[in-house]
Order: structure tokens, then sequence, then C-alpha cells
């Protein structure tokens, strides 16, 4: 008989804790918060958690919100526009200068920013490119971050699925969004596109330097520790390593995008 009394009030505590759990659960709004006042509670329960993939969505949603607003933002500003466009004539005009290109091909190339940069045509592809860009990115940098976790805990809980890690990704991301609605509120006030990047700082020629540089910036290195948090949580380890590991892909993956814009620039002189 007390055997029988003392499992009921076994089943009746983890009752109650299951539904405390349940309780405590973080909705996504929840965790986009957290992720800015405590990333440690803001990846809290991902790691076998039910709900990742409403994280995922959620994530999604408003981070294509951020980016719509920002491209309709930019397109209503012709100045902007012209900022941009300055910019790539800049990258031709080195290109001329290092001999990738001859002043004839440049000439052409012009012509064709010209004719493609307007507010219309900006608006177009800048949102079609918001939405195929975030999946491709989102989606290879769970990727990544799943790799460096495993590699870190090779004996990794179970519940270290894709699904987690996405969710994982897109809780971070919220603090690039805050960049991006930063970079907009500048914009209004100053009429000028910042990513306040040592890029945009030291304006280096070299595609493969500016790439480098332009992931230095104040949102970005944020970012780097916030990811370093959600990584450590997942792998169950150093953050630390994780941040190191994952600072070192940033780095390199930015040199090769740099090293990329140099063959392709170099094809064109071809």
């Amino acid at each position: 008989m007390q055997e029988q009394n003392d499992q009921l009030q076994t089943e009746y505590n983890d009752e109650q804790q299951e539904g405390f759990e349940e309780e405590e659960e973080l909705s996504p709004f929840d965790r986009f918060v957290k992720v800015v006042t405590n990333p440690s509670l803001a990846f809290g329960g991902l790691l076998g958690g039910k709900g990742n993939m409403k994280v995922v969505w959620w994530g999604i949603l408003v981070t294509l919100v951020v980016s719509i607003a920002s491209v309709v933002m930019v397109s209503s500003r012709p100045e902007a526009i012209a900022q941009i466009k300055e910019q790539q004539m800049k990258q031709l005009d080195n290109a001329v200068e290092e001999g990738k290109m001859t002043q004839d091909q440049r000439d052409k190339a012009a012509e064709q920013i010209d004719a493609g940069m307007t507010p219309t045509v900006f608006l177009i592809f800048g949102v079609a490119g918001s939405v195929v860009m975030l999946f491709v990115l989102s989606i290879m940098c769970a990727l990544i971050w799943l790799v460096i976790a495993k590699y870190l805990e090779p004996t990794a809980h179970e519940g270290l699925t894709f699904q987690a890690v996405w969710a994982t990704v897109m809780v971070s991301v919220m603090i690039l969004n805050i960049g991006t609605i930063v970079g907009i509120v500048l914009l209004q006030f100053t009429g000028a596109l910042q990513t306040l990047s040592l890029a945009e700082l030291m304006k280096p020629k070299s595609a493969m330097l500016q790439s480098a540089l332009s992931v230095v910036s104040p949102f970005n290195i944020w970012w780097l520790f916030v990811s370093a948090v959600g990584i450590g949580s997942l792998a169950r380890a150093s953050r630390l390593k994780a941040g190191l590991i994952w600072g070192i892909v940033l780095v390199m993956g930015a040199v090769l995008m740099g090293m990329v814009a140099n063959i392709f620039t170099g094809m064109g002189a071809g």
C-alpha cells in the first residue's frame, strides 16, 4: 500500500514538473527579446524542443519584414541608390586600374548599371533577393553550426537536430535585424547608407579586403558573441571555442567572397 502511495506521489510530482516546464516554455517572441537581454535564456530549450519550426518560421517572417522594409526605404531614396551606383562605379574603375578589364568593358558595364539601377528595378530585385538569400544563408549557416556543434561535442545530445540548429540561428539573427533597423533610421536622418563597418571607414580598393573588413562592424561583432552562446548551448560546450571557430568561418567566408569577386572581375577582361 505504501509503495502504491509513493508511486502515485512520484507520478503526481512528475506531472507537476512537466506542467511547469510547459508553462515556462518561451514563445518565439520571448526568445527574440531575450536574445538581446539574456542570450543564454533565449536559446534554452531549443535542444530537443518540440516547437523549433515555429521559432524558425516566426524568425523568417520577422526578418523578411525588416529586410523588405529596408529595401523599400532605400528604393524610395534617390540619394541612396546614387550612393550604391557610385560604389559600383568605383569598383569598375579599380578593376581598370588593376588591369582586370579595359576601359571599353568598364563603360559597357557602367551603362548596364545605369540602366538597371532604377528605383523600380532595385525594389523588385531587392525584395526577391531578400526572400531567396534569407533561406539560402540561414540554411547554410545552420548546416555550418551543426557541423561545429558536433565537432565540439561528438557525443552530442540526440536532440541536436537540424531543426534545433536552424531555430537557434533564426533567434540569433534578431541581432542583425536590429542592425538593419538602425541602418534604416540612419538613412532617414542622414540620407546615406551606413553599415558602420571597417570597410566603410577604411574604403579599401581590394575587393578581397573590402569583403573581409565588411564583416567587422558593431552588430556583426555582437552577433558573433550571441552566436557563440547559441552554438555553445547546442553542443553544451565552451562558448569561447564555439565563437572562435565561427569567427574564423565568417572571416574565411568573407575572404572567399572577395576572391570570387576578383575572379569574376578578371573574367570580364578576358
